[in-house]
């Protein structure tokens, strides 16, 4: 199998450094914008054997006409491994291709990214919230996370996927209206989804959740809102969770949805099925978000 680019002395420094903050292999991937095989391989042989073993076992069934060609058609086109599949007639299965594009250590399979337009007033906003809360980790079992989604007929918006060749910027996509029908839908969870004597409560800075009448509301029941920083879905642990129910309700293995109705059911009995393990992990990945926002600036 071809070698990708190897890292640079920068990139293996940043990584050491990252690990030793407590870093996953997935999150230092991400942050250096580099594949998590490539990472678990530094890692794995150290930086001084790092490049210096040669690769054994037993050779793979494409060929190097084939795998030049693929990856200049992925690189071009950014398509998905069951189109390439089609295109190029292969005999291989579509899990096959993409296990060897992602080893081959070029690509990384990336959801189109949605940036917000983020001023300085608000990266100062975010900055200031990830320093008064990151040492506060026992306060975060009593927040309620919320949000909205919208759900649609023919797919969730931005829930599109991509080859990325990581010599390349990422891609980003602006929304555009979907037909077919939506359900618009709002979640919200904490941990082990039990009551505490203490309720924080997270919300977006929506126009409709700043109107007075329903910061009097919270007031009046006592509930201590989060001061939330504006333009900050990444801190936001639901937002993963919108990602674990799309692929439930659209899972290509249920059968299509044809109505409105059962795009609803669909979308509850997903809700029901996502167990509170997945929840909990959730809630310790706060600490992390905060981490990544202060190392990002």
């Amino acid at each position: 199998m071809p070698r990708g680019t190897q890292l640079s002395d920068i990139e293996k420094q940043r990584i050491i450094d990252l690990k030793s903050c407590g870093k996953s292999q997935r999150q230092i991937a991400s942050m250096i914008n580099r594949s998590q095989s490539v990472v678990k391989n530094f890692l794995k042989l150290g930086i001084e054997n790092y490049g210096k073993i040669k690769r054994s076992g037993r050779p793979t069934r494409f060929s190097s006409t084939v795998k030049r060609a693929v990856l200049r058609e992925i690189s071009k086109t950014e398509t998905s491994s069951s189109k390439i599949v089609s295109r190029f007639n292969l005999k291989y299965d579509s899990s096959l291709v993409r296990k060897w594009v992602a080893h081959s250590g070029r690509f990384k399979y990336h959801k189109c990214l949605r940036k917000p337009a983020l001023k300085k007033r608000h990266i100062d906003a975010r900055l200031k919230f990830a320093e008064k809360f990151i040492k506060k980790r026992n306060m975060w079992k009593h927040v309620i996370w919320s949000d909205e989604k919208k759900f649609n007929l023919d797919g969730l918006d931005g829930f599109n996927y991509y080859w990325h060749d990581l010599r390349k910027e990422r891609r980003v996509m602006s929304r555009t209206a979907q037909g077919g029908g939506s359900v618009m839908i709002w979640a919200a969870f904490k941990k082990n989804c039990k009551k505490n004597d203490k309720t924080i409560f997270q919300q977006d800075n929506a126009p409709i959740h700043t109107a007075s009448s329903t910061k009097k509301w919270f007031q009046e029941f006592g509930i201590e809102l989060l001061p939330w920083p504006a333009l900050s879905p990444d801190l936001n642990p639901i937002e993963n969770l919108w990602g674990i129910l799309a692929r439930k309700v659209y899972d290509q293995k249920k059968p299509p949805i044809e109505s409105i109705a059962e795009l609803k059911k669909r979308i509850q009995s997903s809700w029901a099925d996502i167990p509170n393990e997945i929840l909990n992990k959730l809630f310790d990945t706060v600490h992390d978000r905060l981490l990544d926002l202060k190392l990002q600036f």
